[in-house]
């Protein structure tokens, strides 16, 4: 407890933590990052620049600075709204601070949804392309969470359901929506960049990031858990060569998916039958191949 306490920032982002502790300190680690914004939003300068305009007009508009500092704020205050509005009695899932790191241009996130140390099945989530923190995990404050994270919420439904149907409504499900690493938006592919799409670049290192996280998870968790691992779109990308990296997963479900790396169980440490893909009849992107061949 001192530890978190007083040193959040060494624990919140540390895998191998069980995720309460972890939860515990990115929350205190949120209030100082609310606090600190705040202050280089209030002491920056300059705020604004005149930008001179044809036939002698002249406009006041913000730097391009203190607008990414505002933008930062923003985020950091609806994750710090969302996380600090009481969930309703009607959740189905208490929602946990996983993963908390702005010290890049992106800010990456991981929202939990029920218990992840000790539900029988644990799914990971690892949304794709054009995703964000603020649209995919945070949403509309204490009104709504993300598109991502409702997306697990649905599916975590949808297995208690089939659990139920099976008689196996003893069994827990949990998840986590992992956006632990920079997802390519059209700008970057359009420019054809080291961030594009149709490249590896940040699939490589957001993989060797989600294998440490996967590791954690199986070093935490209160017996061997059924870990399930879901990507869409480049997610997958992310999904499938993080699972070359380890062996801890036991199932691999891919939608919309340019290729997860492999289409070889084997290469993932997985059995065979046990990968899954689904796509829409005319996606593009599901069909392009850009990243290897789907499962079969």
């Amino acid at each position: 407890q001192h530890i978190i306490d007083t040193h959040p920032a060494w624990i919140g982002n540390l895998d191998g933590i069980p995720a309460q502790d972890r939860h515990a300190a990115n929350m205190v680690w949120l209030s100082v990052m609310k606090a600190r914004i705040d202050k280089q939003v209030e002491d920056h300068e300059p705020k604004t620049i005149v930008v001179h305009g044809s036939l002698g007009s002249r406009h006041v508009v913000k730097t391009v600075q203190y607008q990414n500092l505002l933008d930062r704020q923003a985020e950091i205050h609806a994750f710090y709204d969302q996380f600090n509005s009481p969930e309703s009695d009607k959740e189905t899932y208490r929602h946990t601070l996983l993963v908390l790191d702005d010290s890049g241009d992106h800010f990456r996130a991981a929202v939990g949804s029920g218990n992840i140390d000790t539900s029988d099945h644990v799914m990971v989530f690892t949304p794709g392309m054009t995703s964000t923190v603020d649209a995919t995990l945070i949403g509309q404050g204490s009104t709504t969470w993300g598109s991502g994270v409702r997306d697990t919420d649905n599916t975590l439904d949808e297995a208690r359901r089939q659990l139920a149907a099976q008689g196996r409504d003893d069994e827990s499900v949990a998840g986590v929506t992992w956006l632990g690493y920079d997802a390519p938006n059209w700008e970057e592919t359009l420019s054809n960049d080291d961030s594009s799409v149709l490249r590896q670049d940040e699939a490589r290192e957001g993989a060797a990031s989600l294998s440490s996280f996967y590791n954690g998870l199986q070093a935490t968790h209160h017996g061997d858990p059924h870990l399930d691992s879901s990507g869409h779109s480049y997610g997958s990308v992310v999904n499938g060569l993080a699972l070359q990296q380890t062996d801890v997963a036991d199932e691999l479900e891919v939608h919309g998916s340019p290729g997860p790396g492999s289409a070889d169980a084997s290469d993932m440490g997985l059995l065979p039958d046990h990968m899954a893909e689904a796509s829409a009849a005319k996606d593009t992107v599901a069909f392009s191949g850009a990243h290897g061949r789907p499962p079969q």
